[in-house]
Order: structure tokens, then C-alpha cells, then sequence
């Protein structure tokens, strides 16, 4: 996101880009060949990629934070994932 604010001159672009791509990314991880599905992994990823920005961008640029949101998300996610592939 820095770099993005160097380009952009502002951290909302900045971090508008970043929240998109990041939210992008989970379309095909694991990519299932069904539109609810990724329409659900998309938006959820879009809620988390913005919640993560808004911790990086209050707590003072500190990454320590963000990751560790990002660590029990991943966690949850793969909780439900196996409770759903098991249940």
C-alpha cells in the first residue's frame, strides 16, 4: 500500500487499489466453477481486504497487527472448510 500511495498521492486510492486486487485474488483460491461461490469468496474477501487496510492504516502502519487478523481469518476459514468437507 505505500507504494500505491507514492503513485497515487492518496491513501484512499491507495488503499481502494489494494482492498480490489486483494479481494480479486481469492476469486480462483481454490477456484469452484460456481458463481455463488465465488461471488461469496469475493465479497468476503473484499469485507476482510478492508478490515486489514483500516488495522494496517489505524494501528500506525504496524504489520504485526494486520498479519496476525489475517492469521485467524486463514484459521476460521480453514476450521469451516474442513467442517464443511467432514460434516
Amino acid at each position: 500500500m505505500p507504494r500505491m500511495e507514492a503513485l497515487t498521492k492518496r491513501t484512499w486510492q491507495a488503499a481502494l487499489i489494494v482492498v480490489l486486487f486483494w479481494g480479486r485474488q481469492h476469486l480462483a483460491i481454490p477456484f469452484i466453477p460456481d458463481a455463488s461461490c465465488l461471488i461469496s469468496r469475493f465479497l468476503t474477501a473484499l469485507v476482510t481486504a478492508g478490515g486489514l487496510t483500516l488495522i494496517f492504516l489505524r494501528w500506525g502502519r504496524r504489520m504485526v497487527p494486520t498479519i496476525s487478523v489475517h492469521w485467524v481469518n486463514d484459521l476460521l476459514s480453514a476450521i469451516l472448510a474442513n467442517f464443511l468437507a467432514h460434516g
